[in-house]
């Protein structure tokens, strides 16, 4: 099966974690707030976060988990710069550079390119059979005791 490594949410603080979760199949980052139109540090934040998975080098299945459709669809859409979503960050602005070349690319392209591999998921459904299992255990333990 499956060999956890590395859980961390809030990964993203400490550079030697640089990944939500790090299994030996896969690395996941989880973007879980909702989006309410005043967006742009969460844009930004996705945007570095599905560059940090594209430009991993380990082979693993890249998987970013967000909370509803709204950041796929920017994701997918977006007309924005890389450059623009990586001002705030440095780091991640040089390794895009170094493992994808041009900043000036949309969003968008990125996505449908360098980031293809990267599957984008929203969680809801995940969470919803999570609480319903949750729920039948505890409805059985409560029936049996």
């Amino acid at each position: 099966g499956e060999v956890l490594h590395r859980p961390s949410l809030a990964a993203g603080k400490d550079p030697t974690r640089p990944f939500d979760v790090v299994t030996d199949r896969r690395i996941a980052e989880f973007k879980l707030s909702r989006w309410d139109g005043h967006d742009t540090a969460r844009m930004r934040q996705l945007v570095k976060d599905l560059v940090y998975l594209a430009a991993d080098p380990s082979g693993r299945r890249a998987e970013l988990y967000v909370l509803d459709d709204r950041p796929r669809r920017f994701l997918q859409a977006s007309g924005s710069t890389v450059e623009w979503a990586l001002a705030p960050f440095p780091r991640a602005k040089d390794l895009f550079l170094e493992r994808f070349g041009d900043l000036s690319i949309t969003i968008a392209d990125f996505r449908s390119s360098g980031a293809a591999h990267v599957e984008v998921l929203d969680i809801r459904p995940l969470l919803g059979r999570l609480i319903a299992s949750d729920w039948a255990v505890a409805t059985a333990d409560k029936q049996c005791g």
